[in-house]
C-alpha cells in the first residue's frame, strides 16, 4: 500500500523564521491604529456616497418616490 500523494509535499515544507526587527514593527503599528469617531465615520462614509453618485449617474437612489416603478418586486 502506497502513502497518499497529499503526506509527500509535507517533507518539502520549511519552518520560516522572523528577525526580531519586523516583530518590533508588527507591534508598533498595531498599537497606532486611529480609533475612528462614529461621526467621524459617518461622515467619511457620507462623502464617499456622495463622490460614488456624482461619479455613477446611471445609479438612482432606493428611496427616492420617483424611481419607485423602476425596481423590481420581489
Amino acid at each position: 500500500m502506497t502513502l497518499p500523494k497529499i503526506l509527500d509535499f509535507t517533507l518539502d515544507l520549511k519552518s520560516k523564521r522572523r528577525g526580531k526587527g519586523q516583530k518590533i514593527i508588527q507591534q508598533r503599528s498595531s498599537k497606532r491604529k486611529h480609533k475612528e469617531s462614529k461621526a467621524e465615520l459617518t461622515q467619511r462614509i457620507q462623502k464617499q456616497l456622495k463622490d460614488f453618485a456624482k461619479h455613477n449617474p446611471e445609479i438612482k437612489p432606493k428611496n427616492n418616490p420617483e424611481n419607485k416603478n423602476d425596481r423590481p418586486s420581489y
